[in-house]
């Protein structure tokens, strides 16, 4: 009985004096990880900043483009009307072609707005993923000093047991 007892009372000083060892460096692993994070949040607040900023101005050229071809339409009707009591084709046919063009205009520009959004997407995926990825890392890290930790006090109890059954070996002679 007196045997177990100094093992456990051994193996306990042992692994209180590896744990304490380790303490420093999990704090310097949380420290730079923070940082880490931080320098990538910054980046990638960044970016999402720079694409909400386009998407905003995106967002008020299509205003603008559609009050234009608003605009451009209440034209062509009066001029169509007009054109029934007066012969202007051409300036009707130059209406329609700006209509059309401002048409085409406006379609590129909520084409625009759907790839800014769809930025802003990725960018949240790509983040949620790295959160996923930061943490699996963390966890195999601590799961490594957990590993470290074990074959050490494997170590120590094995050099134990051996002292322990020479001091036996000795007390039998």
């Amino acid at each position: 009985m007196k045997k177990y007892g100094l093992v456990t009372l051994l193996s306990f000083s042992f692994i209180s004096h590896a744990i304490s060892q380790t303490t420093p460096d999990a704090d310097e692993y949380y420290k730079q990880a923070l940082e880490n994070t931080q320098k990538l949040d910054a980046a990638k607040s960044e970016t999402a900043e720079s694409v909400y900023k386009t998407a905003t101005e995106t967002a008020k050229k299509i205003k603008a483009v559609s009050h234009q071809l608003e605009q451009l339409k209440s034209q062509t009707d009066t001029t169509a009307t007009e054109a029934v009591k007066k012969p202007s084709l051409e300036e009707l046919q130059k209406l329609q072609a700006l209509q059309q063009e401002l048409q085409v205009k406006l379609s590129l520009l909520q084409a625009d707005l759907q790839v800014a959004s769809l930025k802003l997407q990725s960018l949240d995926m790509i983040q949620a993923r790295d959160t996923k990825t930061k943490d699996e890392m963390r966890e195999e890290k601590e799961q490594q000093k957990h590993k470290y930790l074990e074959a050490q006090l494997k170590e120590k109890e094995k050099q134990l047991k051996e002292k322990l059954e020479s001091t036996n070996t000795n007390v039998r002679l």
